[in-house]
């Protein structure tokens, strides 16, 4: 089995994608803004590129930085072995509503960083994107599917975001190789893949402090595998009915907790080793597992030296002490019958023994149910009065962290305003790709906040819903950090009705 997991980490990796040359088999769109051929189906109107017809048998070869590629539905549909779409050294590109198919690659990146892939349907070429020594992308909202490889691998990049896709039917669905780390992988539903997420370095070159969190990740083989991987954090995804839920080979120093992982395993297979389990382990020491949930595996536990004697015991810690406790574990009550509460804290007083190395001394007596922390912000609204016979596009608010926390962790996905209204999160907006628009000082006081727009038509039409004709309401803002810590603030704003006469104050 180890050897499979490497030939296929082998596989992937040696696909070696040259660099696109000059052809006449692609449409170009060159470093000065024009399209080239100019017949092709593609409108130019300043920096925004939109297709008017389906393209077939030609790669997309972008020369040009600050663009937006907006497929406005339609289809390429490319010839293997090309690209479908190439970006070489390229910048501040966007790429998105675009059927993408039959191509070696869908999306290829190559040193081209700060890039938004969104809201695309990608499916039956051998890789979907590919992101190689790419930095700081943003590949989100996308349906990737059906890959005789993978549905997104990166390689040698770092400090990407791959969030709220759905990755579905690929031989993996997001692997990763040699030093690609400070990664963040969230929020995306990865099913039925022969491995949903892979992390794999090679001996020497680790993959590291990459975060994967809240992913629905099901029915796949391995739901996640780390290979030669340290200092990674898995926490608080739902992993379930997966022939192994967690697969460690040679990694160690990784952080697994808060998560769900219930119903992985084959129970009609031949046992021990081939039944599957929540957690299967090879040469994987010194990582931290607790506050996880294992509920119903066939096996919860296995670790590859319980057979293989010339395979050295992986030797982990199981929980975070008292009063934090260690895992739950649905078949304790079976094993250890007579155990008792320890001091009315949620722990049993008995010790779940996975193995001689091996032991939860703190195990929970109900599933994980994580209390996230929820920290409050000053929240600014820039305009104190809201005039309803004003004809503004957007309504302009600011976030303030608390001293300690960073801005720049604020995942704008997840914010919200009275709990529905979302701020505008288009790429083709500079204030919403730039760190350097979003990211600033507003009230002078040296601290930097986080800059958020709201569509003005969608908060007043909110307001003649819900608030009635009152001057004075307050708006509430929530979200999340990326690391899952939940903000919340509040401002109060007067209103100018139509029609009306305004407070004395105003």
């Amino acid at each position: 089995m180890l050897t499979l997991m490497l030939i296929g980490v082998t596989l992937t990796l040696n696909i070696h994608p040259a660099i696109a040359s000059e052809t006449t088999y692609a449409i170009y769109i060159r470093a000065d803004g024009s399209i080239d051929p100019s017949t092709a189906p593609i409108q130019r109107e300043g920096d925004i590129y939109t297709f008017t017809d389906n393209i077939e048998f030609l790669s997309i070869i972008v020369e040009r930085n600050n663009t937006i590629i907006d497929g406005n539905g339609y289809s390429h549909r490319g010839l293997p072995p090309d690209k479908g779409l190439y970006l070489h050294q390229i910048s501040n590109v966007t790429i998105k509503n675009l059927e993408i198919q039959r191509s070696q690659f869908g999306i290829f990146a190559e040193d081209s960083s700060n890039n938004n892939i969104y809201n695309n349907s990608i499916g039956h070429n051998q890789v979907g994107i590919y992101l190689m020594l790419s930095h700081n992308n943003t590949i989100y909202g996308n349906n990737i599917t059906a890959h005789s490889d993978s549905g997104i691998v990166l390689v040698g990049s770092s400090n990407n975001v791959i969030s709220g896709n759905n990755i579905t039917g690929n031989n993996h669905g997001i692997s990763r190789y040699f030093p690609s780390d400070s990664n963040i992988i969230s929020g995306n539903n990865i099913t039925n893949n022969g491995c949903g997420i892979a992390l794999g370095g090679s001996t020497g070159e680790l993959v590291a402090n990459n975060t994967i969190f809240d992913n629905n990740i099901a029915n796949n083989g391995d739901g996640i595998r780390l290979i030669f991987s340290q200092g990674n954090v898995v926490y608080g995804n739902n992993i379930t009915r997966n022939l192994n839920g967690i697969r460690l080979f040679d990694s160690l120093s990784n952080t697994i907790s808060g998560n769900s992982l219930m119903n992985n395993g084959d129970p009609i297979a031949l046992p021990p080793h081939y039944l599957g389990c929540g957690i299967r382990l090879a040469i994987s020491s010194n990582n931290n597992i607790y506050h996880n949930s294992f509920i119903n595996n066939t096996l919860q536990i296995y670790d590859e030296s319980w057979e293989q004697t010339y395979i050295p015991p992986s030797i982990n810690a199981w929980d975070d002490s008292y009063p934090s406790g260690g895992n739950y574990w649905s078949d304790y009550t079976a094993r250890y019958p007579s155990a008792q509460e320890l001091n009315d804290s949620g722990i049993w007083d008995t010790s779940y023994i996975i193995d001689e190395n091996n032991q939860d001394n703190y195990p929970l007596m109900e599933p994980w149910a994580p209390t996230q922390p929820c920290i409050v912000v000053d929240f600014d609204i820039a305009a104190d009065v809201l005039n309803l016979r004003s004809k503004g596009k957007w309504i302009t608010a600011y976030i303030q962290l608390p001293e300690g926390y960073d801005p720049s962790n604020i995942n704008a996905s997840t914010i919200t305003l009275n709990g529905t209204i979302p701020p505008v999160l288009d790429p083709k907006y500079d204030f919403v790709t730039k760190s350097s628009e979003y990211l600033v000082d507003h009230n002078n006081d040296s601290i930097l906040e986080r800059m958020v727009k709201f569509d003005r038509a969608t908060l007043e039409s909110w307001i003649y819903q819900n608030v009635g004709m009152q001057h004075e309401i307050s708006l509430t803002i929530t979200g999340e950090l990326t690391d899952g810590t939940l903000f919340d603030g509040t401002d109060t704003i007067n209103v100018l009705w139509q029609g009306h006469k305004s407070p004395s104050r105003l």
